[in-house]
């Protein structure tokens, strides 16, 4: 945190620091299997998905090498249906609701069915 936000502490908190710390979770939690051992579980992340629709297709080009799920392996978001799920949580900004929406769907479908990789 110190290396990242020493003299800007004020990205550390809800304008950017949190959408970070979420995500890289979120991935995580991806990367390390757990969608393949429980694939009825559910995550809902607010402000639209934590900036994680926008990076989707960055996330698939680089990331597939280092996932240890078997499925995730495929693609970053080769998850099952409907565990990612997204919400506003105050985020009204539009363009980024229409990526979200392009990106994710109007449901909850997995993501891999919603892209054309």
């Amino acid at each position: 945190m110190k290396a990242y936000f020493e003299g800007y502490e004020e990205l550390a908190r809800a304008g950017w620091g949190f959408a970070v710390d979420t995500s890289c979770h979120f991935l995580r939690v991806v990367f390390a299997g757990v969608f393949d051992a429980y694939p009825r579980l559910r995550i809902i992340l607010g402000h639209l998905g934590e900036g994680l629709p926008f990076a989707m297709h960055r996330l698939n080009d680089h990331t597939w090498r280092s996932a240890r799920a078997p499925r995730a392996q495929e693609d970053a978001f080769a998850i099952h249906p409907g565990n990612l799920l997204v919400t506003t949580s105050g985020n009204w900004y539009e363009p980024a609701f229409l990526c979200t929406l392009l990106a994710l769907g109007a449901d909850s479908h997995p993501v891999r069915d919603r892209l054309a990789l």
